[in-house]
C-alpha cells in the first residue's frame, strides 16, 4: 500500500518506459499496479513509479519485525508490510493548500471533488460527501488538529484521536477547532458497518483514512465507530503530528521543500483531471507546488 505520490528531484530516479504506474480501474473501481505500457482504457493513470518507488513494495514483515508503527497491514492478504502491498497499493490524495487566514482552515482544504453539507445521519451536524466516484485504494490524511495530553480534555466533543506510542503516555489529536484542524473533522461515524465505506488507520505517527468500498456520487464517507454510533469522528484509534524519519527514508522522500518537484502535466492527466485542486506530497508536508488558475481552474473551486 504506497503511501507517497512524490516525483523525485534526481533524474535518476524517473521511469523509464515501460516501467510502473498507479491506475484505477474504472471496472473494478479500485487503485491497482500496472505497467505503464497498458493500453486499455478502463485503466485511468494516477501516477507513474520511479525504480527506487518501486522498490519499496511488497516488503513483507514477520510480525516480531513490527515496530510502533512503522508497518502498513494489508487486510486483503493478511501480510504485514513495510510500506506497500504490491496487489493492493493505496493512493494518498494530499490537502488543499490554505489560501485564506480570513476564511476557516478545515473547510479550505477539502479536496475538490468532495462537498461538505448536512449529514444524513440524524443529529451529526455536517458531513463529507463525493462529488464523483471515488474508488477503493484512495487515502486521506493526516488528521490534523491541536495535540492534548489530557484525556478529558480531549474527549469532551468526539473530535480526537488517540495516539498510542509504544512505552509513553497516550495523546490526543484534537480536531474540534476548524482553525487548526483539516476537513477530515466532517467525516462521520456511520449506523452500521453496511454503511462504513473508510477505515481508519495508523501509520508512522499518523491517522489516515482509506477507501475499502466504492463511493458513488453523491454518498457521504463514513468511517465506523463501535463505542459512539453516528457522532462526528470519534476517539477510537490514534494519530500523531510528526513524520519519523524512518518513515521519509522509506517513502524515498526529504522533507525539505526545496526537493520536492511537482508536475501540473501528472496532475492535469490523472483520473479525476484537475479536480486534485493541489499537487501531491509525502504524507503531511504542506509546501506544496502552486499550479496556476490557467492550469488548474477548480484550485479556487
Amino acid at each position: 500500500m504506497a503511501l507517497y505520490n512524490t516525483i523525485s528531484s534526481d533524474e535518476d530516479d524517473y521511469p523509464v518506459v515501460g516501467g510502473m504506474c498507479l491506475v484505477v480501474d474504472a471496472v473494478e473501481r479500485m487503485v491497482k499496479l500496472m505497467n505503464s505500457d497498458y493500453n486499455n482504457p478502463k485503466y485511468c493513470l494516477l501516477q507513474k513509479l520511479s525504480d527506487k518507488q518501486l522498490k519499496t513494495f511488497g516488503i513483507v514483515l514477520a510480525e516480531s519485525e513490527l515496530e510502533d508503527d512503522d508497518y502498513i497491514h494489508c487486510d486483503l492478504c493478511g501480510v504485514y508490510y513495510r510500506a506497500s502491498c504490491r496487489l493492493h497499493p493505496l493512493f494518498i490524495v494530499s490537502d488543499r493548500e490554505v489560501r485564506e487566514e480570513n476564511k476557516p482552515r478545515a473547510e479550505q482544504t477539502l479536496p475538490a471533488f468532495f462537498e461538505i453539507k448536512t449529514s444524513k445521519i440524524p443529529k451529526a451536524g455536517l458531513g463529507v460527501f463525493a462529488k464523483m466516484d471515488i474508488p477503493i485504494g484512495l487515502v486521506f490524511g493526516p488528521y490534523q488538529g491541536i495535540l492534548l495530553s489530557d484525556p478529558k480534555k480531549a474527549d469532551q466533543n468526539g473530535y480526537s484521536w488517540e495516539i498510542r506510542i509504544s512505552g509513553k503516555p497516550s495523546q490526543y489529536i484534537d480536531g474540534s477547532d476548524p482553525r487548526y484542524s483539516n476537513w477530515m473533522r466532517y467525516i462521520n461515524s456511520s449506523r452500521f458497518e453496511n454503511e462504513q465505506n473508510l477505515i481508519a488507520f495508523q501509520y508512522n505517527g499518523s491517522v489516515y483514512y482509506r477507501v475499502f468500498r466504492p463511493i458513488s456520487e453523491g454518498i457521504e464517507l463514513l468511517d465506523f465507530s463501535p463505542t459512539e454510533s453516528g457522532s462526528q469522528t470519534s476517539m477510537n484509534m490514534s494519530g500523531v503530528v510528526q513524520i519519523s524519519n524512518r518513515a521519509v527514508e522509506i517513502l524515498g522522500g526529504n522533507l525539505d521543500s526545496k526537493n520536492f518537484v511537482h508536475s501540473n502535466d501528472l496532475v492535469n492527466c490523472v483520473w479525476y483531471g484537475n479536480k486534485y485542486g493541489e499537487s501531491l506530497g509525502v504524507l503531511s508536508v504542506t509546501q506544496r507546488h502552486k499550479i496556476p488558475p490557467e492550469k488548474n481552474p477548480y484550485i479556487f473551486g
